[in-house]
């Protein structure tokens, strides 16, 4: 199992990234709250968590070491598979997603795409006392200009566009607007870039 990837960011995405470690680039899936953290370009870590199937073989990496916890503690439960896992990290912070599980919000949590009632009851139940032991020292907490862009990213999600699709429009109007922009602003701009 590869525990993580040391070496020069050769791209990013907001989905993914490419990780150069001697001479071999290793193709990354990550989170919105990853893409924020890692480098456009150069030396950086990457820890990952290697997600084998009869059919998949994937890489996915993570800033933090309490991103990558609750990760997989979300694999843990039954209907979550890894998209989303990701869709929930990449729309709110671990420190806000463990407090959505510690609280019994389901409400908050069924408006994770993917995510209905049910399966927000059953990571409310399935977790509640694993989130507890949650370490949470290390992990970003996001800032407001993040925040903006990921309450973007699930509306436009919420609009019907697909996340991929959503984020880089985004991240269009990120550039366009600059770090200030408010949620209902970067929606506006995001649609632009459509």
């Amino acid at each position: 199992m590869i525990d993580f990837l040391e070496g020069n960011i050769v791209s990013r995405r907001p989905t993914s990234a490419v990780v150069q470690v001697g001479g071999i680039g290793y193709r990354i899936t990550i989170p919105i709250s990853t893409y924020e953290v890692l480098p456009e370009s150069g030396p950086a870590k990457v820890l990952t968590y290697q997600y084998v199937r009869e059919d998949t073989l994937r890489l996915f990496g993570f800033a933090t070491q309490p991103e990558r916890e609750l990760f997989l503690l979300l694999l843990s439960v039954s209907g979550v598979g890894p998209s989303i896992a990701l869709t929930a990290l990449s729309g709110c912070s671990v420190v806000q997603l463990r407090d959505m599980i510690l609280d019994g919000n389901v409400g908050a949590l069924s408006k994770i795409k993917g995510v209905g009632k049910k399966t927000a009851q059953r990571i409310v139940i399935d977790l509640a006392e694993s989130a507890k032991g949650l370490s949470i020292s290390g992990s970003t907490t996001r800032g407001p200009a993040s925040m903006a862009a990921s309450d973007a990213v699930l509306g436009m999600v919420a609009l019907g566009y697909k996340q991929p699709q959503a984020e880089k429009a985004v991240t269009k109007a990120m550039e366009s607007l600059g770090q200030k922009a408010k949620t209902e602003d970067l929606l506006r701009e995001s649609l632009k870039h459509l």
